[in-house]
């Protein structure tokens, strides 16, 4: 029998604009839903998913499609189970993409302004975890790879800044 709780969303839009199906596949996405079937999305059912798909079914009809939300158990555990891998297959290909690059930012491999790299690694965590609903192992590789991060990048504009200092003139 099923241990969870899970929210789906099957839906229909018109294909022209092709952009309104583009728009519905990135807020899933966004979300972290995984596909059961093709135009049948899942996602675990906390109050955060519910209010998110709630919206999106509201922009799906306004867009002249069709939508139905239904919350859903297992009955077969194998099944589940599935699902849950894949849940975690996608929050640690997210994590593992986020290391990698954290390894470009320490290599130079990076280009532009560090802090502004630094605050977008960030972001992009803080998105991998409201997805990572089942804990991929890789989330404590990555806190302390962010907190490496953080601490060179404070350090570094430290050094920046007494060098800087020494070509201003002295003041008298």
């Amino acid at each position: 029998m099923s241990r969870y709780s899970w929210l789906s969303v099957s839906y229909n839009v018109p294909i022209q604009p092709s952009k309104n199906r583009v728009y519905i596949w990135r807020k899933l996405k966004e979300m972290g839903a995984e596909y059961l079937k093709h135009g049948v999305a899942v996602l675990p059912n906390t109050h955060r998913n519910l209010q998110n798909i709630r919206t999106l079914a509201a922009k799906i009809k306004a867009m002249g499609g069709e939508s139905c939300l239904t919350e859903l158990r297992f009955l077969d555990e194998e099944d589940e189970l599935q699902l849950i891998a894949a849940f975690k297959r996608q929050s640690s290909d997210e994590f593992r993409e986020l290391l990698l690059d954290i390894a470009r930012f320490y290599e130079g491999v990076s280009v532009g302004d560090p802090r502004k790299e630094q605050l977008a690694i960030r972001r992009r965590y803080a998105k991998a975890r409201e997805r990572d609903f089942f804990g991929a192992e890789e989330e404590l590789d990555l806190e302390g790879g962010i907190s490496e991060l953080i601490a060179d990048v404070k350090q570094g504009s430290r050094d920046l800044t007494r060098w800087l200092r020494q070509f201003l003139p002295e003041s008298k």
